[in-house]
């Protein structure tokens, strides 16, 4: 291990080396003549007379470069693009010594000539849209995100950014990522007077294989003005209420051209993981009501030499939770019920995820990328538990007293080589790969049962240990076929090395699962091709790979081993009947390997009803899909979705139970053959007017699950019903809104010689009120729940707030319940077992706050 983090670090350091050694790349910059654009994958050919002295492609931008010891031995330069007339240079034109620039190209299109055939001009096209905003004059408290709601931009309920009713791909600043990809909310920060200019791309053509995709692509690129290249800025909030509610936080960021630096922090116990861009909005959680959470997070990204990007994030977390639930759980094969009442303290900390990621481009052509993310979790949890369970005449009172501590570590480590040709969209990479798992379980139970006149009193500790392994070496060649398709042939190898140790004692054996040390090694081989082919309003997406795996499992001596060999196939033709409607059929063939929780028992936990096994001779599942979708897309106003689908499973994954009265289920995963699955639905969203819309969703499906209770093996089914509608009207303009949501769902599930019937009705709304530069939010639900027991909630949210400081502030006032009726209930069914799950500590609470926006952007 020690030696491939060392071969990767003196890679790394050579690399950087010759970075920072070598001379600075003359630069130039290839452009379409007509539009101004920078073209990408323009193919830029260095000659010394015949022979090609040094050849390149442009970037995203268009820009391309050339090592100044190859540019003084050419003597003239060839610039080829698809769609473009050949360019040639015959007099190589001077470096300019200040910045290296050789200057800008201008290529022209390909004129089209009718004789005595019609030729079709070929439907490739990169549309540049530009919102010039050089002239505007915006107040400081008017945001980039504000923009997004004007000039053809608009949000939908999800917060996915749309223009001109097509949805938006990516976001750049000045053509590079801003505080992470798709970060959103950077954008409700950043004072929207720093844009030059908004750049929006539209294209059909894929970047990576230079082929014609049928379904165009847009992204933005954010144009900074060039005295706003540098920058700070952020948010903070804090807040105090009843019941001992509190929140303190802050994001921070800082930027200067491609170096980004941003720091953020909170502390609350009103359940919020991170903190918002805006105020916090509260809502109904099943056991986030009594917690307390500390978190900070740190980032850093930069470029330097203009080859080496560097990034760095880490984020550390402690969190505490406590809650109460009660559990009341039907067996349906075994006519046994249960209710637990369960208070559970969990107290984690650690930090979630490390990552650095380092990506040297060596050339226009060739980069090496390295990442390194690491991991760390600890865990302690304490229950108290009180049992109450029947089985016919017979009545067991238990309690269980717990105590758990679990540590997660996590270590992966990746390098990958993209090489680039000069042929567009060819591309070869190779990528090898290293990770380790290792989870420690330490428990310790205590448990007191009275069943009838007999009492009985016991203890259960075990220590679990495990340790995965995992080496992948993987390769990729893609080779474009003209521009309407290409081909991609890859090949995989990972081993991977599972070592599991429990040692679990107890004064009741009987009473527990106790499982022998497990060493297993899986052997994975994959080749296969991938093809996209392009006919006209026809679109062929298919790959078809073979797979090899090898398993041995060790288990006290007993070798268990097998060899199988599945073919896996992926298939989807897509039709577009014209720009608005379109339709696709797909087929799949997919092997699901068990993962380690199938095939040991590490994260099992002891329990009065139900304990699992691991299981390291369950061998994989198969799965044949098909799926036909039918869309109607109306320039954003209106769209109709018709999806249907079918599986067939063979080897299908599923339970062995194994019970008998007064003593907990034994369970574990196991082949238990073919099972099918089918599934219907649709959606609708419509515009009504530029005030009301409608958002209408249906959909049905049918599911087996073979489960063996006892030695019998059943055939379970199951069939779920679940409708939404939702739907916004603004009653009193600028005064009055609502925004309501009305849920059902209805599900039947057959067992053996039972039957479960559960069934959910769900009301939500928002009512928006504004006077006096005050807003007035009010959320209601209702929630209806029928299973093993039938519940009613009514309960309500509100917020009240008002901007201060020129828009720069939101002072706030939110209440949770505020009549304290609220009630939260989980329903479940499993492959032997309906439960419910009701959570009793929720409380009323309310909390004043203030949210200030800050940065230094004048």
């Amino acid at each position: 291990m020690a030696k491939i983090y060392g071969v990767i670090l003196i890679s790394i350091s050579i690399f950087c080396n010759n970075a920072f050694a070598q001379n600075i790349n003359v630069r130039g910059r290839v452009r379409d003549k007509e539009t101004s654009i920078g073209l990408c994958n323009v193919i830029i050919k260095l000659y010394n007379r015949d022979a090609i002295v040094y050849s390149t492609a442009s970037d995203s931008l268009g820009y391309f470069g050339i090592p100044p010891d190859y540019y003084k031995q050419g003597d003239h330069i060839v610039i080829h693009s698809l769609n473009f007339d050949d360019l040639w240079v015959k007099t190589l034109p001077p470096i300019n010594a200040a910045n290296h620039l050789l200057g800008v190209f201008d290529l022209i299109r390909h004129n089209i000539q009718l004789q005595d055939i019609k030729i079709n001009a070929k439907r490739r096209y990169r549309d540049t849209t530009k919102i010039d905003l050089s002239n505007e004059k915006f107040e400081r408290s008017v945001m980039i995100d504000d923009l997004f709601s004007t000039r053809g931009f608009y949000k939908d309920s999800k917060g996915e950014l749309y223009f001109n009713g097509r949805h938006v791909s990516d976001i750049m600043v000045n053509g590079g990522d801003f505080f992470g990809k798709k970060n959103m909310d950077i954008y409700q920060l950043l004072p929207a007077l720093v844009l030059d200019k908004i750049e929006v791309v539209e294209t059909n053509i894929d970047d990576q294989t230079n082929t014609t995709t049928q379904d165009p692509t847009i992204r933005i690129n954010l144009k900074l003005k060039e005295k706003y290249n540098k920058g700070a800025f952020g948010n903070a909030s804090t807040g105090m209420g009843t019941a001992k509610r509190y929140l303190i936080g802050s994001d921070m960021y800082t930027y200067k051209n491609k170096e980004q630096i941003s720091f953020g922090f909170n502390t609350n116990n009103i359940n919020i993981s991170e903190l918002p861009a805006v105020e916090p909005l509260i809502s109904f959680s099943a056991n986030g009501n009594n917690s307390i959470t500390h978190n900070a997070k740190f980032s850093y990204r930069n470029i330097l030499s203009k080859k080496l990007e560097i990034s760095f994030s880490a984020r550390g977390k402690i969190d505490h939770r406590d809650y109460l639930s009660d559990v009341e759980r039907q067996e349906e094969n075994t006519n046994q019920f249960s209710k637990i009442i369960n208070q559970s303290k969990t107290r984690q900390i650690g930090m979630p995820e490390a990552r650095l990621i380092l990506n040297y481009k060596i050339d226009s052509l060739n980069t090496l990328t390295f990442i390194q993310t690491n991991n760390h979790i600890k865990t302690t949890q304490t229950d108290l538990s009180n049992y109450q369970i029947n089985v016919g005449e017979i009545n067991t009172v238990s309690n269980l007293n717990r105590s758990q501590n679990i540590v997660n570590n996590t270590s992966l480590s990746e390098l990958s080589y993209t090489h680039k040709f000069a042929k567009a969209g060819r591309s070869w990479n190779i990528a090898i790969s290293r990770q380790h798992i290792s989870i420690e379980n330490n428990e310790s139970d205590s448990v007191y049962n009275l069943t009838g006149q007999l009492t009985k009193a016991y203890f259960v500790k075990g220590d679990r240990n495990s340790g995965q392994n995992t080496f992948n070496i993987s390769t990729a060649f893609t080779e474009p076929l003209g521009t309407e398709a290409y081909i991609n042939m890859f090949a995989k190898y990972r081993n991977d090395e599972i070592d599991y140790h429990p040692n679990i004692i107890s004064d009741s054996l009987k009473n527990i699962q106790n499982t022998p040390p497990v060493a297993i090694t899986n052997q994975y081989i994959q080749t296969g091709i991938k093809l996209q082919k392009m006919l006209k309003r026809f679109a062929f997406d298919g790959s078809l790979q073979a797979l090899f795996n090898i398993r041995h499992a060790s288990t006290m001596g007993n070798v268990q081993r097998f060899t199988v060999l599945n073919i896996n196939a992926d298939a989807k033709v897509d039709y577009k009947i014209d720009n608005k409607k379109s339709y696709s059929i797909s087929y799949k063939k997919v092997t699901n390997y068990p993962v380690p929780a199938q095939l040991i028992n590490i994260n099992n936990s002891f329990d009065l009803i139900s304990q699992i096994s691991g299981n390291p001779g369950i061998k994989p599942e198969l799965k044949n899909s098909i799926r036909f979708d039918y869309n109607i897309n109306k320039s954003g106003t209106e769209s109709f979705n018709l999806t249907a689908g079918f599986d067939a499973y063979s080897n299908k994954f599923g339970q062995v139970i194994n019970y008998s009265p007064n003593t907990p289920q034994s369970v574990y995963d196991t082949n238990l053959g073919n099972a099918k699955a089918a599934t219907a639905g649709f959606s609708v969203v419509k515009n009504i007017s530029d005030k009301i819309y409608l958002n209408y969703s249906g959909n049905f499906s049918y599911i087996e699950q073979p489960t063996i209770v006892n030695s019998k093996l059943n055939l379970n089914s199951g069939v779920t019903i679940n409708q939404a509608l939702t739907t916004g009207k603004e009653i009193i303009k600028n005064i009055l809104s609502v925004t309501p949501t009305f849920a059902t769902s209805y599900s039947r599930y057959l067992y053996e010689s039972s039957s479960i019937n559960m069934l959910t009705l769900t009301y939500s709304d928002k009512f928006s009120f504004t006077a006096f530069k005050f807003q007035l939010e009010l959320y209601p639900l209702i929630n209806y729940n029928h299973s093993i027991s039938t519940t009613t909630s009514l309960s309500v949210n509100g917020a009240l707030k008002r901007n201060v400081f020129k828009k720069y502030g939101t002072i706030w006032l939110q209440g949770y319940d505020l009549f304290n009726s609220f009630k939260y209930n989980n329903n479940f069914i499993g492959a032997s077992y309906t439960q419910t799950v009701k959570y009793s500590n929720i409380k009323r609470y309310f909390i004043m706050g203030l949210s200030l926006r800050f940065n230094n952007i004048k």
